[in-house]
């Protein structure tokens, strides 16, 4: 699987979003359902898929991307915690802030399906 291809096949997965700036940053929140044939699900337990964790925060960097308008490149995170998983065609909830820093900006993030918590913390990103 190549960056692109995983852009191309989340921006696919994609349901909705929206972004709006505050006095703290700029919030963002969108939704994504994976369905079976998500080439990330390829190998990543063919007979149970699982969302692998790198194409969970794909997903927060790219609704971060789509809210800044700018191309970003992930340089850190910090207290990242997955505490549960995400299959094929169900919907992940990704709920953001984005506060800008001296070297970019971090990314407080928080990924849920239903009611379950699915994984929070923050990236760091930059300008590509």
């Amino acid at each position: 699987m190549t960056s692109q291809s995983l852009t191309d096949d989340l921006h696919h997965s994609l349901l909705s979003w929206q972004s709006e700036e505050t006095a703290t940053g700029i919030k963002f929140s969108g939704s994504y359902r994976f369905s079976a044939d998500f080439l990330a699900f390829r190998g990543h337990f063919p007979e149970q898929p699982v969302l692998p964790a790198i194409v969970q925060l794909a997903a927060v960097r790219q609704l971060a991307e789509r809210s800044l308008n700018k191309k970003l490149l992930t340089s850190g995170c910090e207290r990242i915690k997955f505490r549960g998983v995400v299959g094929a065609e169900q919907v992940l909830d990704i709920m953001g802030t984005l506060i800008k820093e001296d070297k970019g900006w971090q990314v407080q993030f928080n990924l849920r399906h239903d009611t379950n918590k699915i994984a929070d913390g923050s990236l760091m990103v930059q300008e590509a």
